[in-house]
């Protein structure tokens, strides 16, 4: 993998769930790991061939390994945020991370 493909700043969050003074609880996306990553966006055949998921596949993100990542968290960049969808380890050799993802509108 080229360093120089992963341009994208990104940074994973996971869904927590705290509870007020009140005792009520509220679930909150707080950050956890701040990388780079190449980002794709789908063209229109491949989010066809993608709808026999229940969600539509939008994008691909390529990611180094990172052992505390997980398919539970979402990635936000800027403004946008994505659902991980489906993370491959390709090969099983612990170099990168293959998500496909939805963004959240």
């Amino acid at each position: 993998m080229r360093a120089g493909s992963l341009r994208h700043k990104i940074t994973f969050q996971q869904l927590t769930v705290a509870n007020d003074t009140w005792g009520h609880s509220a679930e909150t996306w707080t950050d956890q790991v701040t990388t780079y990553a190449a980002i794709w966006t789908l063209r229109g055949t491949e989010r066809m061939e993608s709808m026999k998921l229940d969600n539509e596949i939008t994008h691909k993100i390529r990611v180094r390994y990172k052992r505390d990542l997980n398919p539970k968290m979402r990635i936000k960049f800027g403004e946008r945020y994505f659902n991980i969808l489906s993370m491959v380890d390709p090969d099983e050799r612990h170099i990168y991370y293959e998500m496909m993802a939805n963004e959240e509108i």
